[in-house]
């Protein structure tokens, strides 16, 4: 009866995170615009639609990056792997990308957050100076 029982657990738990890594992916495609960052040096920056950072996320697992302040400005392309984290409802966001104009090249995994209708990148815990970024869905 006890192997029985475990086979039903493990089966269940098997679904449970195919599901939810598939829910992470499919979440992730479109386009998202930075609307905030709290923490950090600067403390607090609001965005206006249509002036923030936008992501654009593909079901192909390539990515673009405009309107950006990372190393180089300009935009940044390249490919995404999503995966689901430790943390129950958290995900890690490996990112593989070349700048377009200095041919720079940036790779980092970030936490991430689904909640409502916003993406949220989560700071690294042995790190305190790094913001926490929200994003929502762009509507253009």
């Amino acid at each position: 009866m006890k192997v029985v029982l475990a086979a039903i657990v493990s089966c269940i738990s098997m679904v449970s995170c195919s599901k939810r890594i598939n829910q992470g992916n499919g979440a992730i495609t479109g386009k998202w615009e930075v609307r905030k960052e709290v923490g950090g040096f600067a403390g607090v920056i609001q965005y206006e639609p249509g002036k923030g950072p936008l992501y654009e996320f593909s079901a192909n697992n390539e990515f673009r990056v405009g309107r950006i302040s990372l190393p180089g400005g300009g935009q940044w392309s390249g490919t995404y792997q999503l995966k689901a984290s430790a943390r129950p409802g958290d995900w890690l966001l490996a990112l593989s990308s070349v700048n377009t104009q200095t041919g720079q090249t940036y790779t980092t995994t970030d936490s991430i957050r689904f909640e409502k209708n916003q993406l949220i990148f989560l700071p690294a815990a042995s790190c305190c100076d790094i913001p926490t970024i929200y994003l929502e869905h762009a509507l253009f």
